[in-house]
């Protein structure tokens, strides 16, 4: 009789103890609760969806990282281009400034100044960093078209002379 005692403590005991966990990786086969497993199974999609709109979001900002990547590279491409176009104006615009004879010196006068003023030009370009695309880069740009443009007009009168 003692022993069916003890037999019938212990197996209450492991039966409750098993009882004590919703997990039955925790809990063993007593443990099995159709509501617990339901819970357990919710609290996951919920991670997982919380999870997958994290991803969703970082997507979306990588796409618009890489979309304002490419319209830097395209500013930056342009703004070469444009640089380049500058340089074989100026180009042009000295080897005018070479054939211009001048006749008087008054004539020779202007011509040195519009030398001195396309080498100002030539050096403000080499300065110019094109590696960077900002606003101050392409209004520098466009400043010093504006004054080859002009200096061309003024080697145009001069030549004309």
């Amino acid at each position: 009789m003692n022993k069916s005692i003890i037999l019938c403590i212990v197996t209450i005991f492991f039966v409750s103890g098993c009882a004590t966990t919703t997990d039955p990786r925790a809990g063993g086969l007593f443990s099995y609760s159709p509501t617990s497993y339901e819970e357990r199974q919710q609290e996951r999609e919920a991670k997982l969806a919380a999870i997958e709109a994290e991803q969703n979001k970082e997507r979306k900002s990588n796409e618009a990282l890489k979309a304002d990547q490419a319209a830097k590279k395209a500013q930056i491409d342009k703004q070469r281009k444009d640089l380049a176009a500058l340089k074989k104006e100026s180009r042009q615009l000295d080897s005018r400034l070479s054939a211009i004879k001048a006749e008087s010196q008054e004539q020779q006068a202007k011509l040195d100044q519009l030398r001195k003023r396309h080498d100002s030009i030539e050096s403000q370009m080499s300065a110019i960093s094109v590696g960077t695309d900002s606003a101050g880069q392409r209004a520098k740009l466009a400043a010093l078209k504006a004054e080859l443009e002009q200096l061309e007009r003024e080697a145009d009168i001069l030549s004309d002379l």
